[in-house]
């Protein structure tokens, strides 16, 4: 759902189309306690729906007071929906109540992804607008550890603004002011992390941002810049807590607050942080070329909470919740790993979460874990960060341990129809006793076939109905002969994350209104029906950015489901893949989940699974036929 202008606001932006358009205004101001300067790459965040301009009124709604100056910049974005803004050329802006003011309109078309751009700002905004506290805030996506930010308009002119670029351009701002930001923002997904505090943290008292993917609607600025006006001496900590506590009002009242993460970051204390995690990861170091210890740090980082996800479609970052990590490996590395989790919560000062990431303790950091065909390139990327020499040490040792184990779980074939010397198994299979301490991920697979030779498979999904024996190895299915349909329609359901058995989100892939998306599910103890959370377009192949928006899906929208399809065309091995479409779900006032028993037909039942070095191995398949409530094992 998006906010609309009000008659008023229309109105003052039309004047001020004609008064300002192509000029340049720029006066002198007296000192003000806050100065908040907002670097808004438009992006098709704003060519596709409109959301900066959404974001620019509800600045308006507040606009620039003797207490507080809001100045923007703006650029980035194919289409701007307030008419007076350019598509064409960045421009600057006072925001004023009801109204904004363009001060510079011949900047020319600079790539908002350039240090330059950014540092040419933030200096003629301290400079012009000079105050006792700056505040700045990053609008556009964010891609973590990768940076933040996509100009669409110079796509092949450096789009992206690196964290050493953000890093540079505050530096160069605080040397013009001789004072610190009292607060860096990122109204973006995925920048609450470790390598985005460690380099602004010499240039800025607080920092606000997002160990997750943010809604479209991003963070609700009338109530904030309230909050700042109403007490203009306000910290950092204060000014984020305020925008935390809006952000999580919007949500609430959006329908996306089971889906939020914020933390406010005493900048203060990431040194006290980084001491921790450094003392940590030289331990770690010492044994990660131990096979048992690589194993042990493997799924202490499986289960750590990750952010992200592309869900059914594919795609993840790879960033992970730091507390997370060392509380999952605390059993071995006590002492480091209680440091370090001590550290990170004197450094949070305030956070919000959800339902779906109740695990997010403040910052993420990158983490090598589900993008094995990536590590190598991204582990060069991300020495772009100057994050530390020594976790770099240690992911590229960890990576090299990861990527040298190419051999899958070893699989030892059960009989069916004995279940494994279980007469209540129907299906399953045993692992190799040597590799029965190296599983990572363990689910069940359910497919239909689509020709009578089994050439070609359709895949309704994953799920957790499965039971591992630690001794023996046997894994054995408790399946039930039921399914998940969405709208009364069966669909395919793919595991994206488990927590503590609690939580678990699965992604839908489906069509919705004709846009290729994953639907979000979320089943919890509050939830224990599931709820169906919004839908997720996911990673852009062409930017890496993740998609902000967590689309809401609403009555009358239209949902067509789809299946992953995988088939061997010839003898030589070659093969056909993609997605067929189901049925149109046409949405009415409620879209329920609901387990209904299979309809009566020919299925497929198998195991998959992962190893520590992120190997998969998926079992052979079961053909089995449901007909009058019973289930058949077929061969």
């Amino acid at each position: 759902m998006r906010k609309f202008m009000s008659a008023a606001l229309v109105l003052a932006i039309c004047v001020f189309t004609v008064l300002f358009s192509g000029s340049n205004v720029e006066a002198a101001v007296k000192v003000a306690p806050y100065t908040v300067l907002v670097y808004m790459v438009g992006s098709d965040l704003e060519s596709n729906g409109g959301a900066a301009t959404d974001d620019l009124i509800e600045m308006a709604a507040v606009g620039s007071t003797k207490n507080v100056n809001i100045l923007v910049e703006t650029g980035g974005t194919k289409k701007w929906n307030l008419p007076m803004i350019s598509n064409k050329v960045n421009q600057r802006w006072l925001v004023q109540k009801e109204n904004i003011k363009l001060l510079k309109n011949d900047l020319g078309n600079r790539s908002m992804g350039k240090q330059s751009t950014l540092q040419d700002f933030l200096v003629w905004g301290i400079k012009n607008y000079p105050a006792k506290k700056y505040a700045v805030v990053f609008w556009d996506h964010g891609a973590g550890a990768k940076g933040f930010g996509y100009d669409e308009n110079n796509s092949g002119n450096d789009p992206t603004l690196s964290i050493k670029e953000i890093n540079g351009a505050l530096k160069a701002a605080t040397a013009a002011s001789k004072q610190k930001f009292e607060l860096v923002g990122f109204d973006a997904c995925l920048m609450g992390n470790i390598e985005t505090a460690t380099g602004i943290m010499d240039y800025a008292s607080y920092m606000v941002a997002s160990e997750e993917l943010e809604p479209g609607h991003g963070w609700e600025y009338t109530s904030a810049l309230q909050a700042l006006n109403k007490k203009p001496t306000a910290t950092g900590a204060e000014f984020g807590k305020a925008i935390a506590d809006g952000y999580k009002k919007q949500a609430t009242s959006q329908g996306t607050v089971n889906q939020i993460t914020l933390s406010v970051v005493n900048l203060a204390k990431v040194s006290a942080v980084n001491t921790a995690f450094e003392n940590f990861i030289k331990k770690a170091s010492n044994d990660i070329k131990d096979p048992q210890r690589i194993t042990a740090v493997s799924k202490a980082r499986v289960k750590a909470e990750d952010y992200g996800d592309a869900g059914a479609h594919g795609g993840t970052t790879d960033m992970a919740d730091i507390y997370d990590i060392a509380y999952n490996l605390k059993s071995i590395y006590q002492t480091e790993a209680n440091q370090l989790m001590k550290s990170i919560k004197a450094c949070i000062t305030y956070k919000v979460t959800s339902d779906t990431k109740p695990n997010a303790n403040g910052l993420s950091v990158y983490f090598p874990c589900k993008d094995k065909e990536s590590f190598k390139d991204n582990l060069k990327e991300y020495q772009n960060t100057g994050y530390s020499k020594n976790y770099q040490k240690f992911l590229a040792t960890y990576v090299d341990g990861i990527l040298k184990d190419t051999t899958p779980i070893q699989l030892i074939q059960a009989d069916p129809k004995a279940g494994g010397g279980d007469s209540n198994s129907l299906f399953s299979v045993q692992i190799a006793p040597e590799d029965i301490a190296d599983i990572n991920e363990l689910y069940s697979v359910l497919a239909m076939p689509c020709d009578e030779e089994g050439n070609t498979i359709m895949y309704l999904g994953m799920n957790k109905d499965v039971e591992l024996d630690p001794i023996t190895g046997i894994v054995k299915e408790n399946f039930t002969g039921t399914w998940t349909t969405l709208g009364g329609q069966i669909v395919s359901m793919y595991i994206d994350e488990i927590i503590d058995d609690n939580y678990v989100t699965y992604s839908i892939p489906a069509k919705l209104n004709g846009e290729s998306v994953d639907i979000k599910v979320l089943y919890s103890e509050e939830y224990p029906e599931g709820i169906v959370l919004g839908a997720w377009k996911g990673i852009d192949e062409k930017t890496g950015m993740p998609d902000k928006d967590i689309i809401k899906i609403c009555t009358g929208d239209e949902i067509i489901p789809q299946y992953y399809y995988y088939g061997v065309t010839d003898d030589l091995g070659g093969y056909v893949n993609g997605y067929v479409d189901g049925e149109a779900i046409k949405v009415g006032d409620e879209l329920k989940l609901e387990v209904v028993e299979l309809p009566e037909a020919d299925y497929l039942y198998g195991f998959y699974m992962t190893d520590t070095a992120q190997n998969s191995s998926t079992s052979e398949f079961v053909t089995f036929n449901i007909k009058d409530g019973y289930i058949t094992v077929k061969n």
